[in-house]
């Protein structure tokens, strides 16, 4: 495909990881939080998934009464059948989401990898022949919808589908109270990601966006080694209700994923001086520069994650979408100022600064108002080492010293820490 598709791929990307907030209406994340004490709902399971149904029935309602009064156009992308696509696939997803978070409040972790695996395998082996069967950036559509409707069809007694459209409207307000701000601070999320690429499409070109689009996608992708690590202790984290064990599985689930995200921020390195060379013409050479940059900006995030999990343990989901809301509009408010300017480095940057600002938020009001914690300082430290990197330029070989020399400290100090609690 050539550039200008990536960038259609990107906008239609954009759209499929910001509706799901919208439309599951945060109930995955009320799954992880109440799935262990469901027999204290009436009706729990049917409730969720009879509402996720029903959000969807009204995004098809409003997409055709769109398409019938306005036209087919949606900012450059055609409601049918693109963005029809991104709903259907949006569904079956989420859909898949909802019985993956129940397999990991279970700990069923081994049918849960499977499962997730075989996705990973068939879409990606979809999207692939497709693509290159068809030449059309469509192709990434049907073939994740396909792969995403094979794993669908692979959970028993799915309730999805069901004609038994029973719930409960009380279950459905109690979890609803806890989801709702989810809703927001996903969509804040999903814009702090992805809003960058709309912007761009508007003040600079489709060949740009597109080579944007593919850096963010390769350098973005180190957060996927945080998932195999939420997936296992996420939901032990929500089931601790002594304050100590719960902190010390939170240290815990930092160090780790600061450990898998720093190994993937060298193997991205490695990738994109010594690989993506030799697979992309020079027309993508600018995407060698950014990989490094946006890779960085997700090292961060252990620490958000940390502090978000805690947020949600306490239930004070308000503070999780408040800060996601300012910290959405105060990026997409500098890629307006910078990206006409800038260019693609002003959206990288602002990714990285973004990230650093909203994680610090979260931490800050997840230890209730505490400024001189060691927990801010350790995360001072690595966000002045990812902003240095950035000021000074260094190559990415010469970063991951700092960072390894970091984890090493952090290390130190919670073995420290664990021998000290039990003296």
């Amino acid at each position: 495909m050539d550039v200008s598709s990536f960038g259609k791929i990107g906008l239609l990307v954009s759209i499929e990881l910001m509706l799901p907030f919208i439309s599951f209406l945060g109930l995955e994340r009320a799954i992880l939080r109440f799935y262990g004490i469901k027999n204290e709902f009436k009706l729990f399971k049917k409730t969720v998934f009879v509402s996720v149904k029903i959000s969807h029935l009204l995004l098809l309602s409003l997409l055709l009464i769109s398409y019938f009064t306005f036209g087919n156009d949606f900012l450059g992308i055609n409601l049918f059948p693109d963005i029809f696509l991104v709903l259907l696939l949006v569904f079956f997803q989420g859909s898949n989401l909802l019985n993956f978070n129940i397999l990991r409040v279970n700990e069923s972790h081994s049918i849960y990898f499977k499962k997730k695996l075989a996705f990973q395998i068939l879409k990606f082996s979809l999207v692939l022949f497709l693509v290159l069967m068809f030449k059309s950036y469509l192709g990434y559509l049907v073939g994740s919808l396909i792969a995403s409707v094979i794993i669908y069809m692979s959970f028993i007694n799915n309730t999805l589908l069901s004609i038994d459209n029973q719930g409960s409207l009380d279950t459905f307000k109690k979890l609803f109270t806890f989801s709702w701000p989810f809703v927001f601070h996903g969509i804040s999320l999903s814009l702090l990601g992805n809003a960058d690429k709309f912007i761009m499409e508007s003040y600079l070109t489709t060949n740009e966006v597109g080579i944007y689009t593919l850096s963010y996608i390769i350098g973005s992708s180190i957060s996927f080694v945080f998932i195999g690590v939420s997936v296992f202790m996420e939901p032990l984290i929500y089931k601790e209700n002594k304050t100590h064990k719960r902190e010390r599985l939170l240290n815990k689930f930092t160090i780790l994923t600061l450990l898998t995200g720093i190994f993937s921020y060298f193997i991205v390195g490695l990738i994109s001086q010594f690989v993506l060379p030799h697979i992309y013409d020079a027309t993508y050479s600018d995407i060698l520069i950014y990989i490094p940059l946006i890779a960085s900006a997700y090292l961060v995030f252990p620490y958000y994650l940390k502090a978000n999990y805690r947020l949600t343990y306490n239930k004070n989901t308000t503070s999780i979408a408040l800060v996601s809301f300012i910290s959405s509009v105060l990026n997409i408010w500098m890629n307006i100022i910078f990206i006409p300017i800038y260019g693609i480095y002003a959206a990288v940057v602002i990714t990285i600064l973004s990230f650093i600002l909203q994680s610090l938020i979260f931490i800050i009001i997840s230890k209730k108002g505490k400024l001189f914690d060691k927990e801010n300082f350790n995360f001072l430290i690595l966000g002045a080492i990812v902003i240095g990197s950035l000021i000074y330029e260094l190559a990415y070989y010469y970063s991951i010293v700092l960072y390894l020399l970091y984890i090493v400290i952090i290390i130190y100090d919670y073995n420290k820490l664990k021998n000290i609690e039990r003296t």
